[in-house]
């Protein structure tokens, strides 16, 4: 077993604790809860809250955000304080119904208890009422905050400044203005006249230096990348592109980078930063972007796409995305405010208006472009919005709106990217989950082996770990959609509460994230299942002296008392009352009278089987008109397989109720019997002889008088056509019965050949009898009368009376 399969249970083990202490945490956070001193500070809390979002003293958005942060474990906190007392109230009032009214007579014990409960009564009550007040408080105060916030939101997008008119009308009037600031930038603010010609040189050997040795790296990597099999899954693929692509992009990427190093250690004797500096930062943020673009796009030779797109689509994306990537290179370095504040007001909002214009329309054509790409080939609604969004930025930027349009453009991009980023990451998974079911590479195939999976069954809990994949990318895009849409907080605090405080549904309540460890606890249990079926049906009891049969029982027994545990524990993570699954179970037992009996038969026959042991795999058995290999038992039925290779499915009940044939029950001993005539006038001891001769020759039978009588042949009777004899003979495997028959004939054929013995064919005599029919036959009435005397229809043949 390699050291992966043996690390497993270790793994497993450890999800397993780790499960069991977040139970704890989470039981250890509740008790906290019902401490005064947590409910006090709760209420501290959230009066310091309430105190700075009172009127006329409204934080800031970000401060908003901060106690839009606070408010939901504040908020948790007061719900658990409730739900503990409720379920100490409800104890406390029925100890009280126990312990009745009271009366005149009533011992001095029982009335000193009545009042030690009420007493507690009235306390809990009282921590009751406060809990439910700082959980109102806590739902207003977030409300509030949610409130004060989208109004923020509100007045900063309804902020407007100059329009794109006004801005060139600015310009338009003082033209000189644009050229003499860019020549006053290059001059003054490049950063180049700062550098003395040590720092210079130094620069240029740094560059030269790093470009050289990652030139050196730059080929054993595309060598390697070329070695590699790029394999019809989206993983190996992206292996291929991630090596090849990183060896593309390295010379430049640790060029810029160690530039940036360099220039900043310089720059820190001086004061602001210069715009070489700038530009070695820009530089490297732009040859990351375009490594992450050729990485999925457009991989560097020798890799080759793998996205399961058309590749033209993804070059023409992959070039646009460049094409941005410039754009946003500029953008960053002429956004520094210590390179810009030296130009005009002016100057600023008119290359901001050039720059944002010429980005949203180069967004727009690749959302446009994305149509393909994303597979919308069946509608253009989704194109149409975001480019109809696209297209209301632009004019808010033309208009003045600039918070509004950087709030749309910034939605647009970051919902496109959230997108991207999960679809491709649930692809990842999604191939690893292939691969696990198909057992496509070695550590998978040993993974399998490990936990005793069939080679043509389903990876146990895989589905489940789909589902859970699924929950998680996905509803991770939906809290990146929130937080692109500056919707995170509200989103976030909905969210929260929905997770935890869960759906009703009548008075059945579901909690999504008990469901989710619930799940998670199944998957661990049941793979936890399957190692140790695996072990214990290979290693374990194959060291013990049980019966194959008996170890069958053993390792299906207990798979089935895993699962039954996994299942039972899973339920109860999930909060799942097990009240309500006794009402079921009584409902079913309902059932089990009327409709279920055959089924529940067939349970209880399965377990007698198990148990019991009439039959086990690989058995030869014969019920009724089937007669095969017992290739698996279940619990409610068996399956066969006939010799003609036919898989019959036999209920357990028939199995128990049935006469039910097992050649190989106590031991795979048999016996063959081969019946032969020979003619009469054949020597019979020299019969015997030449039989028993063949039967002891042969490798399969028992010679041993010790487990089986020898090979004997027996003279059985004296036939009508020759003398007939047996030879029998035991075998050590049943399963070759016809084999050795058939060799046992061939051999007598053989050896009675050789020593002249006839084995006679059946013969018969005929006699034809002449003599007159007595009876004759009335063609007209189709009867038979007896014929007169004297007369005779045969030709040739005179009556009495011719005499």
């Amino acid at each position: 077993m390699s050291r992966l399969a043996r690390r497993i249970p270790q793994l497993l083990l450890a999800a397993l604790l780790s499960l069991a202490a977040a139970a704890a945490s989470a039981a250890n956070d509740d008790a906290a809860a019902l401490s005064p001193a947590r409910v006090s500070e709760t209420g501290e809390q959230l009066r310091q809250i309430e105190q700075a979002v009172r009127v006329g003293g409204v934080p800031d958005s970000e401060q908003l955000g901060e106690y839009l942060g606070r408010i939901p474990p504040l908020r948790e906190t007061a719900q658990q304080c409730i739900n503990q007392n409720q379920g100490r109230l409800d104890t406390v009032e029925e100890n009280l119904k126990t312990l009745g009214t009271g009366g005149p007579g009533e011992a001095t014990g029982v009335r000193q208890q009545r009042s030690a409960l009420e007493a507690r009564r009235d306390e809990i009550t009282r921590q009751l009422q406060l809990c439910r007040v700082l959980l109102l408080r806590a739902n207003d105060l977030q409300d509030r905050v949610t409130r004060l916030r989208q109004e923020q939101l509100a007045e900063r997008l309804e902020q407007r400044e100059a329009s794109a008119l006004e801005i060139i009308a600015a310009n338009l009037r003082n033209p000189q203005q644009l050229w003499t600031t860019a020549k006053l930038f290059i001059l003054r603010d490049s950063g180049i006249s700062r550098l003395n010609w040590v720092e210079g040189l130094g620069l240029v050997g740094l560059i030269l230096f790093c470009a050289g040795g990652a030139m050196f790296v730059r080929r054993p990597m595309l060598v390697y990348a070329g070695k590699l099999a790029g394999g019809p899954t989206i993983s190996a693929g992206f292996y291929r592109s991630l090596m090849a692509c990183s060896a593309e992009i390295l010379p430049p990427l640790v060029t810029s980078i160690a530039a940036s190093i360099y220039l900043t250690f310089i720059e820190l004797e001086s004061q602001g930063w210069a715009l070489i500096t700038l530009l070695s930062y820009g530089l490297a943020a732009y040859y990351v972007f375009v490594f992450l673009i050729r990485l999925f796009l457009a991989p560097c030779p020798p890799a080759e796409p793998y996205l399961p797109l058309p590749e033209a689509v993804l070059r023409s994306v992959a070039g646009r995305l460049r094409t941005l990537a410039i754009l946003a290179l500029v953008v960053s370095l002429f956004s520094a405010t210590l390179v810009v504040e030296g130009f005009p007001e002016p100057v600023q909002q008119f290359l901001r208006l050039v720059v944002a214009t010429i980005l949203i329309i180069a967004l727009t054509r690749l959302i446009w472009l994305l149509g393909p790409l994303l597979r919308w080939y069946d509608t253009r609604i989704p194109r149409t919005v975001l480019v109809a969004a696209m297209l209301f930025a632009l004019g808010a930027e033309w208009s003045g709106y600039l918070n509004l349009s950087e709030y749309i453009v910034g939605g647009v991009v970051g919902t496109l990217l959230s997108f991207g980023g999960a679809w491709f990451i649930w692809r990842l998974f999604d191939d690893l989950y292939d691969g696990l079911d198909d057992g496509r590479r070695r550590w998978q195939r040993r993974l399998r082996r490990a936990l005793d999976v069939p080679p043509d069954a389903y990876m146990p809990g895989v589905t489940w770990l789909r589902f859970l994949t699924s929950l998680f990318v996905w509803g991770g895009f939906a809290m990146l959609l929130l937080l692109m849409w500056d919707l995170s907080d509200a989103g976030l605090a909905w969210l929260l509460r929905l997770l935890n405080e869960g759906i009703a549904i009548g008075q059945f309540e579901i909690v999504p994230i008990k469901l989710i460890w619930g799940i998670v606890a199944l998957v661990v249990l049941i793979g936890i299942t399957g190692w140790f079926k695996g072990r214990l049906g290979q290693r374990w009891l194959t060291r013990t002296r049980m019966e194959r049969g008996a170890r069958d029982a053993v390792v299906t027994v207990s798979g089935y008392v895993g699962v039954a545990i996994a299942i039972i524990i899973g339920l109860s993570i999930a909060g799942v009352q097990f009240t309500n699954i006794a009402l079921i179970a009584g409902a079913l037992s309902v059932g089990l009278g009327f409709g279920l009996q055959n089924i529940f038969n067939n349970f209880v026959s399965g377990l007698i089987l198990l148990f019991e042991r009439p039959i086990k795999t690989d058995d030869w058995i014969v019920v009724g008109d089937t007669e095969g290999l017992v290739k698996r038992v279940r619990i409610r039925s068996t399956e066969i397989k006939t010799f003609d290779h036919a898989d019959v499915i036999v209920p357990n009940s028939e199995l128990i109720q049935s006469r039910v044939t097992n050649w190989m029950l106590r031991d795979p001993f048999g016996r063959v019997i081969v019946p032969v005539r020979v003619a009469y006038g054949t020597d019979p001891e020299l019969v015997r002889e030449v039989l028993e001769e063949i039967g002891s020759e042969h490798p399969r039978t028992i010679t041993d008088a010790v487990l089986a009588p020898p090979p004997v042949a027996l003279l059985r009777r004296f036939g009508d056509y020759g003398m007939e004899f047996e030879l029998r003979a035991f075998i050590r495997d049943i399963e070759y019965t016809l084999d050795v028959q058939s060799d046992f004939y061939f051999a007598i054929e053989r050896e009675f050949r050789r020593h002249g013995i006839v084995i006679p064919y059946p013969r018969q005599d005929i006699q034809i009898d002449r003599s007159p029919n007595p009876w004759k036959v009335d063609g007209d009435n189709d009867r038979i009368e007896p014929r007169p005397p004297g007369t005779d229809d045969e030709p040739g043949h005179r009556g009495d009376g011719d005499a």
